[in-house]
């Protein structure tokens, strides 16, 4: 009797796991589909349609397989394209990519697993078909290896699963080898950075308060990088404004601008707040800081993080309001909108969503932005301009754009960050000073 009642328990907690390890898959693949037909950013539709409807571990598998699947969408399509089975139906390449990712990328997940329940999603009709497609690639697993293997040299656009224009341009601009090295690195999963408030704890305040999370130092002083995450913005050090989330590499252009006690500070690009923040906190809340944005939602979450992190020296103001008064900075920090390069491996869909012609025109607002903020500069005062962008229109040929065509900007300082040698995001920042004309 009392076996009789294990076998029936063990047998529930079995139905559980593959029910849950169902929804997991069907909510990646439902996310899948609708990023493919909407055009929605994937962010977006993992905080509506994963994080919301699942929790814990389901939700974390949701999120790996539809990552995933974006991240390497062109090595799943070529193995799915160079196939026996032609595959038609948008519907069921969203399904298949699915299947194909954990087949090829998830070790820990069982092949039956992964292939009996990608197959249970498929609508009736195709059910037979993503069975035989699956089944047939476990068969040739190897070959298939072996092919996608040698797409490295020859096909690279499908091996690093990055749009064959942009692997030429980093050529072009970084070499042979470093582009390589950042298709790589772009296809590994980002850490989780943190910066310390400081105007609330100290770093060594704040280590202890993360013990759960796992905390490990950085090169930067205020940094760190929290090892397991899950709960991290749940806890109580979080709620207090001990943190923000926050990359090292974004710290730079702050401390180029280095804003001291009692300075007046524009950032009119400032949402969604890590820059101004930390302005902020550099200046130990005393002095101004005029943060504004174009965004009126952004502008919110501004409102919300200035709360939490206890940044009361931070007036913000909407964009028009902005540019209908005539105050003059001691400095400026104009994080400009760009093509966000330097942080494909964080924005998975980026990298197909980015387009050549569209660097050409953030080159040419970014240079629009500097003209005009440049006029509410003081004499001798600074303006630092920053991207988190790896394309030389957007960094190095705008800075020499700017000193030979904005001449009352004296180049100070320039520094950037490449990926896969920092071990940060991408970013670049140009530290200028206001001449004193008499």
């Amino acid at each position: 009797m009392f076996a009789a009642k294990k076998s029936s328990l063990k047998t529930s907690l079995s139905a559980v796991q593959a029910a849950a390890s169902g929804s997991s898959r069907r909510a990646a693949y439902e996310a899948l589909l609708q990023w493919e037909k909407s055009g929605a950013f994937a962010d977006s539709i993992v905080d509506q349609r994963i994080r919301h409807a699942l929790q814990g571990a389901d939700a974390d598998l949701a999120v790996e397989i539809f990552y995933g699947a974006i991240r390497w969408r062109a090595r799943l399509d070529f193995v799915i394209d160079h196939s026996t089975f032609r595959v038609k139906v948008l519907s069921l390449r969203c399904l298949l990519r699915c299947g194909l990712y954990q087949l090829l990328f998830l070790d820990r997940v069982p092949e039956y697993a992964a292939v009996n329940e990608t197959v249970a999603l498929a609508p009736a009709g195709l059910r037979s078909l993503a069975n035989a497609f699956l089944r047939s690639f476990l068969r040739e697993r190897k070959n298939w290896l072996q092919r996608l293997e040698s797409c490295r040299e020859t096909k690279p656009d499908v091996f690093y699963s990055h749009p064959a224009w942009l692997i030429r341009r980093w050529e072009r601009a970084f070499g042979g080898d470093r582009a390589r090295q950042l298709l790589g690195w772009n296809n590994t999963i980002p850490g989780v950075f943190i910066r310390a408030n400081t105007l609330k704890c100290s770093c060594e305040e704040l280590k202890p308060a993360l013990q759960d999370h796992l905390p490990k130092s950085t090169p930067h002083p205020l940094a760190f990088q929290v090892e397991s995450p899950g709960g991290l913005f749940a806890s109580e050090a979080y709620r207090q404004g001990w943190f923000y989330a926050q990359d090292p590499s974004t710290l730079k252009a702050v401390e180029l601008l280095d804003a001291h006690p009692g300075d007046t500070v524009l950032d009119p690009c400032a949402a969604p707040g890590g820059k101004t923040s930390y302005i902020a906190q550099r200046m130990e809340n005393r002095g101004r800081v005029v943060a504004s944005d174009l965004d009126p939602k952004r502008l919110r979450l501004l409102e919300e993080n200035k709360k939490r992190l206890g940044c009361s020296s931070i007036e913000i103001v909407p964009m028009h309001t902005l540019l209908n008064t005539t105050e003059a900075f001691d400095r400026i920090l104009l994080d400009v909108p760009c093509s966000n390069t330097g942080v494909l491996r964080r924005r998975v869909d980026l990298r197909w969503r980015i387009r050549r012609q569209e660097i050409l025109a953030l080159a040419a607002e970014q240079f629009r932005l500097v003209v005009r903020f440049t006029q509410r500069l003081k004499p001798g005062g600074i303006l630092v301009y920053s991207t988190c962008s790896l394309e030389p229109e957007e960094n190095e040929q705008m800075v020499e754009r700017l000193r030979k065509q904005v001449p009352v900007l004296m180049l100070e300082e320039t520094w950037s960050s490449f990926p896969p040698e920092s071990g940060m995001d991408g970013a670049f920042a140009a530290k200028f000073r206001m001449k004193n004309l008499k």
